[in-house]
């Protein structure tokens, strides 16, 4: 019987401050193997202090110890019995090595707190090298096969939360001449790229940093498979709209499912249509008259990749959802509580106005940036992923929104804002910052703000000179 397994229901807390990774070398210790979990994985060694676990968690982020400490109590009855302690690495590292965390098992499953051990007292308790693996190299499998002294294992980089194999599984079910098939393989080869940069360079500064004291109390389980291409080229973009535009219109679950894969990784950076919004019908004439334009979509169908996104971005305890259309944009929309107050349409925001007449007034109502042209055609503001529009302060959300309403000024067709656009007109930036409420401004209005000179204080920050 192990030590631990002695101990009293009532253990004395002087003696539960006795940290197991703590102790000096046991008088033996013996390599077990694995135990595979829906959490991860566990390498084993049976000690004279008792099983110690060293656990790997799938997806990483949920890498907490206390996560296996949980899967395993609803496995075992008496926890204490089957491990004595358990501990895992985390991303950050110091001198010492990886960074761990443990926590001790004590008899009726309790456990003590969390503590960090470093690399050298592990080793010296399992009498082996500490194994590790990056978080992007955590095939189970591999993990189940190592024993101590083994090389490390040779693993294709990839990221749990976000598979590639969607991706190649669509593009090489493509004619030759699609464009999806093109923009498939490029994000998968991009996600590759990057998983296996991110786990190179884990490798290579842990080994830099320790490699004075901790290099040699642990070992890597698995290094990054070798990419034998060249790096991933981007596909120009105007094909990654269209390669979007005809992906995102397809009913089949491959496409909803890269769809959704991809919303993961960028927000649909380039998608016609990539940001999700609220309408609320009743905050305004311009909600009401956008909402009673909408279509009903075909019910004897299932829904395109876009309708499934946009499904799977609403309210998870509404199930009355409506799937609609609007013929201005060609973008869904999904009517949720229909004639009650609490009634909303969750829509998708189109990248750029499809029209040529030009802007004739811009409505602020409730949470929605309104566009009304010339031909008085009503449209949602066009928006990219990651940046908002608002007003009525002055943050990024009026800045992002008074650059915007600048260039469609110029040019309707204009897209949305991104990160590298120079900075907005400081009177533009002004008016918005200071705007509240529900307000119409119209053209004449707007070009006046844009045409007004900046304050000495406004000068410098907006790059005006003297």
């Amino acid at each position: 019987m192990s030590l631990l397994g002695r101990r009293r229901k009532s253990a004395d807390p002087a003696e539960k401050r006795e940290l197991l990774l703590k102790r000096p070398a046991p008088a033996w210790a013996k390599f077990v193997g694995p135990e595979i979990l829906d959490a991860g994985a566990i390498l084993r060694w049976d000690t004279e202090y008792g099983t110690i676990g060293v656990v790997y968690s799938v997806p990483f982020a949920h890498h907490s110890v206390h996560r296996f400490v949980h899967k395993l109590s609803g496995k075992y009855g008496r926890l204490h019995q089957a491990y004595a302690c358990l501990v895992s690495a985390e991303l950050t590292m110091g001198w010492y090595g990886p960074d761990l965390e443990a926590v001790d098992i004590y008899k009726w499953s309790s456990v003590s707190d969390s503590y960090q051990p470093i690399c050298e007292e592990v080793a010296r308790i399992i009498g082996t090298p500490v194994p590790i693996w990056h978080s992007r190299l955590r095939d189970r499998q591999t993990i189940e096969k190592w024993k101590p002294g083994s090389p490390p294992a040779l693993v294709p980089a990839f990221d749990s939360d976000l598979p590639t194999e969607a991706f190649t599984a669509l593009a090489a079910d493509e004619p030759d001449d699609s464009l999806v098939a093109p923009v498939c393989l490029w994000l998968a080869r991009t996600m590759r790229d990057s998983d296996t940069e991110h786990a190179q360079s884990y490798i290579e500064m842990l080994k830099d940093v320790s490699k004075d004291y901790g290099d040699k109390w642990f070992t890597f389980g698995a290094l990054p498979a070798e990419i034998r291409r060249s790096e991933a080229e981007p596909v120009p973009e105007e094909i990654r709209r269209d390669g979007w535009d005809q992906l995102l219109k397809r009913r089949d679950v491959l496409a909803a499912n890269v769809a959704k894969l991809a919303q993961m990784w960028d927000g649909g950076e380039d998608w016609l249509g990539g940001v999700t919004t609220k309408v609320y019908p009743r905050e305004g004439s311009a909600a009401a008259a956008w909402a009673a334009r909408l279509v009903p979509a075909p019910t004897d169908l299932p829904p395109t990749a876009l309708e499934q996104n946009l499904l799977e971005t609403g309210d998870p305890l509404v199930t009355d959802g409506v799937v609609l259309h609007d013929p201005e944009t060609d973008m869904p929309a999904i009517y949720f509580n229909k004639d009650t107050r609490d009634e909303y349409v969750a829509t998708t925001v189109p990248f750029r106005i499809r029209r040529t007449e030009p802007l004739k007034s811009v409505i602020l109502s409730g949470s929605t940036v309104w566009i009304v042209t010339r031909d008085d055609r009503l449209w949602i503001a066009p928006e990219r992923p990651g940046l908002g529009l608002a007003w009525g302060y002055g943050g990024s959300g009026p800045y992002t929104l008074a650059k915007l309403i600048e260039r469609l000024l110029d040019e309707i067709i204009s897209p949305g804002v991104n990160s590298f656009e120079p900075p907005p007109r400081p009177g533009l930036m002004r008016l918005i910052a200071n705007t509240h409420g529900t307000t119409t401004y119209t053209r004449e209005q707007l070009e006046r703000a844009r045409d007004a000179p900046p304050t000495p204080d406004e000068r410098e920050w907006f790059g005006e000179g003297d």
